[in-house]
């Protein structure tokens, strides 16, 4: 009995550390990037795969999103949902492909558990951006 006690000991503190780690990630600055160059980030980003990649930009902020589609002559943009807090709407950006063409936001739908919170992320942090235009230009 003492060992069936221990082994479940053991195995919630386990989980318990695998819960609290916290997720490491690199951050590389952009003083780094002008330093060693563009040309093979450019390079990279240019490939066939990445055409779908939508640049979002505002007056004080920045984004980057995916379009996933068109539909009844709207293109969509999937992106995260912290992008639109305090008030911001979709027209507040404008949204760029890679060759550098612009479309205009006209409607942001977030993600239903989204809690639009920037503390407590709780995973549901996306939202689908409606485009007044299709894209013509995005890998299709």
């Amino acid at each position: 009995m003492k060992s069936c006690v221990r082994f479940y000991a053991a195995f919630v503190i386990s989980v318990a550390s695998l819960i609290t780690t916290p997720a490491w990630s690199v951050i590389i600055l952009e003083s780094t990037y002008q330093k060693s160059g563009f040309k093979k980030a450019e390079a990279l980003a240019l490939e066939p795969q990445f055409a779908s990649l939508i640049y979002l930009e505002g007056d004080e902020s920045s984004g980057s999103g995916s379009w996933i589609g068109n539909y009844k002559g709207n293109g969509y943009v999937l992106t995260a949902g912290h992008l639109f807090t305090d008030g911001i709407k979709a027209s507040y950006y404008t949204y760029q492909t890679i060759d550098g063409t612009e479309y205009h936001g006209d409607a942001v739908f977030f993600h239903p558990l989204w809690n639009g919170n920037l503390t407590t992320r709780t995973g549901y942090d996306f939202a689908i951006v409606r485009l007044k235009e299709k894209v013509t230009d995005g890998g299709a």
